[in-house]
């Protein structure tokens, strides 16, 4: 039902749940005067409604790898945020390449749910320095200072009444923690259950290299964010080419080093050079230094330039350069040549 609804009426029910201490919060977090909790979520949701309604968001949809007792192929952002509300799932992973908004999509299901269930986004990052420094309890550390509890007779109530009930844990950035500290972080996440037995939790990470689903345990659902599709890429260029001769200039930058192929992921239309966001904002820069005749001499640099860009957070996170990454697939692409 919800995936019928205009935006403007979906974006109205995310505000209508925004007020302070709505339906679903008491105790510390409905209280101004012990916690900031329902300040943020009043500004979270109505950042999520605005984009929403103006169309600067594009909900997502999610393909589904496993779902508990369904064989669903696809499922709607407004259908996941129901199942999340109702309780439906209680560990979920999200996968998806970099640069097709895992950290807006949790951006906008906290800004959907944070009036009905406390609701927290949690940096994994910032975990991984922490447990790093000999730190303990880091997550629940990262939930109170969220929360904006003032003192300790406050913290330890909001804490027991998260034991007692229901909280939701949107967990990003897993895969740009150090490999040494990792299994730290997935110990201190997988503890949660521990102290917080109705905690859900959705890991949101990119597809998952070394270890399978990062060591998340209990997995009762696993959703893909995809590549965009050929109308939602076009849109997306259209925004940020707002003329004719704009997207004129880009489209001839895209045939010049055979950058505008089309592709089929299943039955989808894809551009396999612009399948991301971050795809596309690459290209739009590429073609802006193009025109300035600084770089994008020849199709080495070009695709030099975009691999890089798409690799940028693994080869860092590795303390590697870009140098040094691109050095490694050549390599591995000469081994192949050789070996077939």
């Amino acid at each position: 039902m919800l995936r019928s609804l205009p935006r403007v009426v979906l974006a109205g029910l995310a505000l209508s749940l925004t007020a302070c201490g709505g339906a679903g919060l008491s105790g510390v977090l409905a209280d101004a005067t012990t916690s900031q909790y329902g300040a943020k979520c009043q500004t979270q949701s109505a950042s999520q409604s605005k984009e929403l309604s103006s169309g600067a968001y594009n909900p997502a949809t999610l393909y589904v790898h496993t779902w508990p007792g369904s064989a669903l192929q696809t499922m709607s952002e407004a259908n996941f945020a129901a199942a999340l509300d109702k309780g439906q799932v209680r560990r979920t992973l999200i996968i998806a390449r970099g640069g097709l908004g895992k950290t807006k999509l949790a951006e906008s299901l906290q800004g959907q749910l944070c009036a009905t269930t406390p609701t927290f986004t949690i940096d994994l990052k910032e975990v991984a320095n922490a447990l790093r420094e000999g730190k303990t309890n880091v997550l629940r550390d990262q939930v109170l200072a969220q929360a904006g509890v003032a003192g300790k007779p406050a913290a330890a109530t909001l804490l027991a009444e998260l034991a007692e009930g229901r909280m939701l844990l949107f967990l990003d950035a897993i895969e740009e923690t150090d490999l040494e500290v990792r299994p730290k972080v997935m110990a201190e996440v997988n503890g949660v259950s521990r102290d917080f037995p109705k905690a859900q939790m959705v890991l949101m990470a990119r597809p998952p290299i070394i270890d399978a689903d990062y060591g998340f345990a209990g997995i009762d659902a696993k959703l893909e964010i995809p590549s965009l599709d050929c109308k939602v890429t076009d849109t997306f260029v259209a925004k940020k080419r707002p003329t004719d001769e704009d997207r004129r200039q880009f489209q001839q930058f895209l045939r010049r080093f055979k950058l505008d192929e089309q592709g089929t992921f299943g039955v989808m239309c894809t551009y396999p050079y612009l399948s991301t966001y971050r795809d596309i904002n690459t290209m739009d820069e590429f073609q802006k230094h193009a025109t300035s005749g600084d770089v994008m001499t020849s199709y080495s640099t070009v695709y030099e330039e975009l691999i890089g860009a798409r690799l940028k957070k693994e080869y860092e996170n590795l303390r590697w350069s870009k140098a040094e990454a691109l050095d490694m697939i050549d390599r591995l692409v000469r081994v192949q040549t050789i070996a077939g």
